[in-house]
């Protein structure tokens, strides 16, 4: 029934959620977060209120990169609309996830703007998370020269692996596609109809990207980007926690710690995980030992991060009936997949 499926969601949900209270609380209770930190930043209001500009200021980038697929897709959007309909998925990912994705709201508002371009679209948020991705792959290795020596292998292979992995899943989509045609085909008639189309139009698009190379590289250099401010954020975070232990250097690299962990889809947005990475990473680059919890200083970007998802909830008032329809929308074709 639709309703016990919309129930089963939220449920996930709350556990998602435990997970992340509990892991903080954990942190907190092994004294690798302290409230006390946060009292110290807040003497440095200047310092904060830079890192939450610079944190803003990646909202602004974000939306561009996805501007600039989706021209590359043939789909006009201004602007204003990229980064209202961005700021709004951001919103629904940090206040709501699980229950409704970011992506498919700030898709679907795209959607309603241009109703021949479902497709390309749904192919340029797909992109859009890739690049953004790859290019935190692509900062973990010019990280890998700062780690110490028994990490740099490890962590180079793994670097280098996802690298070559998107490359070579992207070229064989493309090189190949004749052959995933005839695996299609051997699938039932009603499924083979389905999956066609959906392949068939994937591709498509995905070529419109190789006649696009420079935009493409050019969303992967916005991503760098967006994550070297990020990286900013967090050492001015430390600056404010008067945090001298740690160098420009120790904090970029344990920032990029947090970040992978916060993919790991175990908590809402990696709650807690991030703040155990970054904690324990920087303990390798400290300058000189102390007990300083450095886990504080990611929850505390994450409670910036938080304060700039807010921000979303304008575009979204001013948008509610749209995003309504949406949402409901979402619940009713979920609820159908199940039953």
């Amino acid at each position: 029934m639709p309703s016990q499926s919309i129930a089963n969601r939220r449920i996930i949900t709350l556990l998602k959620f435990a997970i992340g209270i509990t892991a903080i609380a954990l942190l907190a209770h092994f004294n690798l977060i302290d409230l006390a930190l946060f009292e110290k930043a807040s003497k440095h209001p200047s310092l904060v209120a830079l890192s939450f500009v610079l944190l803003i200021s990646t909202v602004f980038i974000g939306a561009y990169r996805w501007k600039l697929l989706l021209r590359s897709l043939r789909v006009r959007l201004s602007f204003i609309q990229a980064f209202n309909y961005t700021f709004i998925g951001q919103f629904f990912n940090v206040f709501l996830p699980g229950a409704y994705g970011g992506d498919f709201i700030r898709g679907g508002l795209a959607y309603r703007q241009d109703k021949t371009k479902l497709t390309q679209i749904a192919v340029s948020s797909l992109v859009d998370r890739l690049t953004g991705l790859l290019g935190l792959i692509l900062i973990s290795l010019v990280v890998v020269l700062f780690l110490p020596t028994q990490f740099q292998q490890g962590v180079a292979v793994v670097a280098g692996t996802g690298i070559v992995i998107f490359s070579l899943s992207f070229f064989i989509l493309i090189r190949f596609q004749n052959l995933f045609r005839q695996i299609i085909n051997c699938f039932p008639n009603a499924i083979s109809g389905i999956l066609m189309r959906i392949f068939n139009a994937v591709v498509v698009n995905l070529e419109h990207f190789v006649d696009h190379k420079r935009s493409l590289i050019f969303a992967v250099f916005l991503s760098i980007i967006q994550y070297v401010i990020i990286l900013q954020a967090l050492f001015l975070i430390g600056q404010a926690m008067d945090i001298d232990s740690l160098t420009w250097t120790g904090f970029a690299v344990s920032g990029v710690a947090g970040l992978f962990a916060n993919a790991i889809p175990v908590s809402p947005g990696g709650l807690g995980l991030g703040e155990a990475a970054f904690g324990q990473i920087a303990r390798f680059f400290e300058t000189h030992t102390n007990e300083i919890a450095y886990s504080s200083v990611f929850l505390f970007l994450r409670s910036l991060t938080l304060c700039v998802a807010v921000i979303g909830l304008v575009p979204f008032i001013i948008m509610r009936d749209e995003v309504k329809v949406l949402t409901e929308k979402n619940e009713m074709e979920a609820a159908e997949q199940k039953n």
